[in-house]
């Protein structure tokens, strides 16, 4: 059906092309025109094309095949004529529309007076309103103009966005003429309700390919009618198009550009061109380094640091055992304990196979699960089909077949909300279960070495006309920036290799349209040694909890224990909870403090309150447009202060 009418509106704009352009009406002439301004109001009859039982919060009483609509548009346009023949315009509208879908449905019924079967006809009614904001961008040329009434023809797809819309679902009896519905408390009637509210799956936009034929009268009063087919269904889990019969009525009013007036003929007198006299030239900006004075002290010692959590699950696409292309079957991050985890999750099967192969007494159940019907179909045959690629996969990143088990699900056995678009999409999923190895760990005994200082830098500027200038270095991300002679301070803190091996300090500025820098090398053997027992600037632990669930897991609860004990007494814990974007905000806000007190019961019952323990909301957010950067929200985050 959506081909036929799109074939009928290219072939109805082909067919009067150029007999449109070949027209050129003798009283309406746009050359001056800059714009012109169009409001209309119309009505429009929907001819509903329906396929489906309901729609998400409905009464599933059968098929229904029938229906109509109308509406009220109301609206603005701004319209330039592109040629003296074509224009464009761009509409805006306010629909006000109602729709009345019908199903008939016979079902028998006993007769309480006589006791016999009798067939009962009702009607499910289904009764929408849906009031919405339309977009129209349009492409018209003159057609003929006669009678000084210029015809035109335009096409355009407008651009549906609902705004308020609602359902009210009834059943009506039709026959016999005495039967009623007994509702609660004997309550007898011809009509009963079986539900209403928001329309919660409504797509946006909804969008329609419209043609229409518009008279504009010479003095500019228009009337249009213009028929339009909508290509995507009203809602998300419907069959339901409409056929849409508009006719408006309007006028159009533009503005002109002001009428040039006659220049008058200049005077020409005589004159003597003044001799120039060349100004001096500015001198040249100078700026020079005369001394660069480095001071600071190196801090040694040892850190604690978490490594980067593991979303332990492979996600495929709809209906797709193959594995995505953002998966690496070779290489590594190299260091877990720092970077995104969102990015380190492509590594997640080489990651995987480090695990397995640090830690030989360890296996793997592979958990692969769907989205159920009618997302994707076949469910038994695509469940096994992503759990066998994905061991595959793992057997070419180096793990031992008979490392790895499968358990083929039809749905996770922690499942995401598939009210959502996107819990359809993270249900279809493989979740690979480690056992007997931990998937993330901390570490206390990284060691590193920091310089922490300041270079002290004695500059002269000379003639910089009150600019400025800015001085950058290859050491931290600190820049200076100068306008006057005097000494300036710059902050280094940036960490050092192994060895301790001599640095080159390069500061980098453009003067002049030139790049020019200083060099100065700083020997680590002349300046003094900080050591630090532990380091927990840097720690961030980042624990996962399942959707919509505030409970501990048994790894994390062996995560918490090892940093009860690692930690000194008197620290101070930072437990910020965190969730998805799913859902209200309000449950959202709960279930974030939840984590973050569930969290802090369980370290005070394992530590017999030796640390103080602050709890809030973490602002800090992974990408949401991803199942790993969702699964990575539903966590808690841990700082550590002493």
């Amino acid at each position: 059906m959506k081909n036929r009418f799109t074939l009928l509106f290219l072939l109805f704009f082909v067919v009067f092309y150029q007999f449109a352009l070949s027209q050129s009406p003798n009283w309406f002439n746009t050359k001056d025109e800059i714009i012109a301004i169009h409001p209309r109001v119309g009505f429009q009859y929907d001819l509903y094309f329906t396929d489906f039982n309901g729609f998400l919060g409905t009464v599933d009483c059968g098929l229904f095949k029938k229906g109509f609509g109308w509406g009220i548009p109301i609206g603005i346009g701004f319209e330039k004529y592109i040629t003296d023949k074509s224009f464009a315009s761009l509409f805006f509208d306010y629909h006000i529309n109602k729709g009345y879908l019908v199903q008939e449905i016979t079902f028998p019924m006993r007769d309480l007076n006589n006791g016999k079967v009798i067939t009962v006809n009702t009607e499910n009614q289904l009764n929408v309103a849906i009031n919405y904001l339309e977009i129209s961008p349009n492409y018209g040329m003159n057609f003929i103009s006669r009678n000084n009434i210029l015809t035109r023809l335009s096409g355009s797809i407008k651009l549906s966005l609902p705004i308020t819309n609602t359902f009210e679902q009834t059943e009506k009896i039709i026959s016999p003429e005495g039967a009623v519905f007994i509702n609660s408390g004997d309550i007898r009637t011809k009509i009963r309700p079986l539900a209403d509210g928001k329309i919660q799956t409504m797509n946006q936009p909804l969008i329609t390919p419209e043609l229409g034929i518009e008279a504009l009268t010479k003095d500019f009063g228009t009337y249009k009618f213009s028929l339009g087919y909508q290509v995507n269904d009203y809602t998300s889990d419907s069959k339901w198009n409409s056929l849409q019969f508009k006719f408006e009525a309007g006028y159009r009013f533009a503005i002109h550009k002001p009428e040039e007036k006659p220049k008058p003929e200049p005077v020409i007198t005589p004159s003597v061109e003044p001799v120039p006299i060349p100004s001096p030239l500015p001198p040249d900006p100078v700026l020079s380094i005369k001394n660069i004075d480095i001071q600071g002290q190196i801090e040694i010692g040892n850190e604690l640091l978490s490594s980067l959590p593991i979303v332990n699950s492979v996600f495929f696409s709809n209906n797709s055992v193959s594995i995505p292309s953002n998966y690496k079957f070779t290489g590594t991050l190299g260091n877990y304990f720092s970077g995104d985890a969102v990015l380190a999750h492509n590594y997640l099967l080489t990651r995987i196979a480090e695990i397995i192969k640090k830690n030989p007494s360890s296996s793997i159940v592979l958990q692969s699960s769907t989205s159920n019907e009618p997302n994707e179909q076949k469910l038994p045959e695509l469940s096994s089909g992503r759990a066998n690629s994905l061991k595959q996969a793992l057997i070419n990143v180096g793990i031992p077949e008979n490392k790895i088990k499968l358990e083929v699900l039809t749905y996770p056995k922690n499942p995401s909300n598939q009210d959502f678009p996107e819990g359809i999409e993270e249900n279809q999923r493989v979740d690979i279960i480690v056992k007997n190895a931990p998937l993330q760990e901390y570490i206390d005994l990284q060691k590193y070495a920091n310089f922490k200082g300041v270079a002290k830098v004695e500059l002269m500027a000379l003639d910089l006309g009150g600019k400025s200038v800015e001085i950058s270095n290859n050491l931290s991300n600190s820049k200076l920036v100068v306008s006057k002679s005097g000494t300036y301070e710059i902050p280094l803190d940036y960490r050092l290799d192994d060895n301790f091996k001599p640095d080159e300090l390069v500061l980098k500025y453009n003067l002049n349209g030139k790049n020019q820098s200083i060099e100065k090398i700083i020997n680590y053997e002349n300046y003094s040694k900080k050591q630090v027992d532990l380091n927990l600037e840097n720690f961030v632990a980042i624990l996962r909890f399942d959707y919509n669930s505030a409970i501990i897991s048994e790894a994390n609860k062996q995560l918490l224990q090892q940093l009860a004990q690692k930690l000194p007494n008197g620290s101070t814990i930072q437990i910020l909870g965190s969730t998805d974007e799913l859902g209200t905000a309000q449950r959202n806000a709960v279930l974030a403090e939840e984590r973050a007190q569930n969290t802090m019961n369980y370290i005070n019952s394992i530590s017999k309150n030796k640390f103080t323990i602050e709890v809030g909301t973490s602002q800090d957010k992974f990408n949401e447009s991803t199942p790993q950067g969702r699964f990575l929200n539903r966590s808690i985050r841990i700082r550590v202060k002493q």
